[in-house]
């Protein structure tokens, strides 16, 4: 029986890790924070593998096709991929520094890093980015290496944007209960809610933690 349990300890605690390293949610609001008549968009955040210090992101959404597929290659960033059918995810530290990732059911992507309010470091970062369309819903998953967030990452939002026109839709973890806004603006820091990144992803939290893409800027 000891021997037994001792065999199942190291896979228990590889379990406990994982779900540790992850925070999964649902959006079910719109951004000035009015019910969602939808199925809900999910989002997961994974923690890295033992092998790699990356974050992984998992979308699960429904797929209105509205606007339709812009055309742009799969895998490769695509510059105003956000006025289509996207979900965004923002990661914030208590610099307003922040790292921007929008994803595309079609397969583009758009990842930049900012300094305050809209200003952005870096645009057209490379990620891998895979997605699967089935006829009324999509997924995908986006592998974004540790470095590209800013270090000490304490808050985070993330939306969902489809339709077009006067019908397009503004969808927000975390959105203008107050009435702020007459517009969405995803870029309103003071609306984003807490996130534990150090359990999620630990080395953002490091004493050693290092950055390429953030070193120039802090």
């Amino acid at each position: 029986m000891w021997a037994s349990f001792m065999f199942c300890f190291p896979i228990l605690t590889n379990f406990t890790r994982i779900l540790m390293a992850t925070e999964r949610i649902k959006i079910t609001k719109t951004f000035d924070n009015k019910d969602v008549h939808h199925a809900p968009v999910t989002v997961v955040l994974k923690g890295p593998t033992e092998s790699e210090d990356n974050l992984t992101i998992l979308v699960e959404a429904p797929l209105f096709n509205d606007p339709k597929d812009p055309g742009g290659i799969p895998g490769q960033p695509f510059d105003t991929i956000w006025e289509y059918e996207v979900v965004e995810v923002f990661l914030l530290n208590d610099q307003d520094n922040y790292l921007e990732v929008i994803l595309s059911p079609h397969g583009q992507h758009y990842v930049l890093i900012q300094g305050g309010y809209r200003n952005k470091l870096k645009v057209e970062m490379p990620i891998e980015y895979t997605t699967t369309k089935e006829e009324t819903r999509w997924s995908g998953k986006a592998i974004i290496p540790g470095s590209y967030l800013p270090p000490k990452v304490t808050k985070w939002n993330v939306y969902a944007m489809h339709g077009t026109g006067e019908a397009r839709q503004f969808e927000s973890l975390h959105g203008d209960i107050n009435g702020k806004h007459e517009k969405p603006d995803f870029h309103d820091l003071s609306l984003f809610g807490p996130i534990d990144m150090g359990r999620i992803l630990p080395n953002n939290w490091s004493l050693e933690y290092s950055s390429d893409e953030w070193r120039d800027y802090l």
